[in-house]
């Protein structure tokens, strides 16, 4: 094989796996990660090679493990940009950690299109996959954290003990992503009241209402 044919067999690889992904994502968004085959995605593609799904990702989980480093890694960039912004004499403990957490994912939600997507996957999939939140390594998806954040993250919950902190970790991540995806679901919903039409009003809710979690006492 010459290199000019290696070269375009690589692009038509890569250029299969986008589509894949991309269809992925919409379906799974749409219509649920448990309500959508692997099968139903390589048709609605337009890939008739079977074999592609499992050339490219394995099984559902390398899908899905694709479609979250497909987005993370813009999510990281947005969220190391807004900490290195980020005055921390006027901005600490848990209010810094539920701006750096929250802001950075709006942000993407209201850039690309996609991003709406890949936070309603991520929604579903904090429900089902304890693993994913903890980053555990058995993990079969991971979702890893940027050491400044888990800093920050840390430094809010100080005050917790070990195992209470991880009961908040574990319901915050739930919280945040369920939230950020209802509210964007909300402007495909007509009628709603104005109190709901704003998005960045209700983005700075979820800041505070995660702030106050941080922020709260352990429970006795």
């Amino acid at each position: 094989m010459t290199a000019s044919a290696g070269n375009k067999q690589h692009k038509r690889s890569s250029q299969t796996r986008d589509t894949l992904i991309a269809t992925a994502e919409l379906l799974y968004a749409s219509r649920g990660i448990d309500s959508v085959s692997l099968n139903e995605i390589l048709a609605a593609s337009g890939h008739k090679n079977r074999s592609a799904m499992q050339y490219h990702f394995g099984n559902r989980e390398g899908l899905l493990q694709a479609i979250i480093d497909r987005h993370s890694q813009q999510v990281y960039a947005l969220r190391a940009a807004f900490m290195d912004s980020v005055d921390t004499t006027a901005c600490s403990g848990p209010a810094l950690a539920a701006r750096v957490f929250v802001q950075p994912i709006a942000d993407y939600m209201d850039a690309e299109t996609a991003g709406i997507h890949y936070v309603k996957i991520l929604s579903q999939m904090t429900v089902q996959n304890t693993a994913l939140i903890y980053g555990l390594e058995k993990a079969p998806i991971t979702l890893t954290m940027d050491p400044r954040h888990r800093r920050i993250a840390a430094d809010a919950l100080s005050h917790l003990g070990k195992t209470e902190a991880n009961r908040r970790t574990f319901l915050s991540v739930g919280m945040v992503f369920h939230s950020l995806a209802d509210i964007y679901r909300l402007k495909d919903i007509a009628n709603k009241p104005d109190e709901l039409s704003d998005r960045r009003r209700m983005v700075e809710q979820v800041v505070c209402a995660l702030q106050a979690y941080y922020a709260a006492p352990a429970w006795q």
